[in-house]
């Protein structure tokens, strides 16, 4: 088997954004459910937040967050990454 000269870094990279951004989605969206879950309870003493806003669009700001910062941070690596290219 010939040894290869060059490593080819793009396949490591993606697979190594991909579970950064399902970590980070994660994360997201376990902060945004404990965010909401002091919205339960007593009516009288919620938190300002939990009036103007439901659970759905709570979560779906969520989801839009983390799909803009993924797309903007994986361009931006993959900009640095191709810096280092010759």
């Amino acid at each position: 088997m010939a040894k290869k000269k060059e490593i080819y870094f793009g396949k490591g990279f993606k697979r190594i954004f991909y579970v950064i951004a399902a970590a980070w989605f994660i994360i997201l969206m376990a902060m945004t459910a404990a965010e909401r879950s002091e919205c339960i309870g007593d009516p009288s003493i919620t938190p300002p937040f939990c009036d103007d806003t439901t659970d759905v669009g709570a979560f779906s700001y969520s989801l839009l967050m983390w799909a803009g910062s993924t797309f903007v941070v994986y361009f931006f690596l993959k900009w640095i990454g191709a810096g280092f290219k010759k």
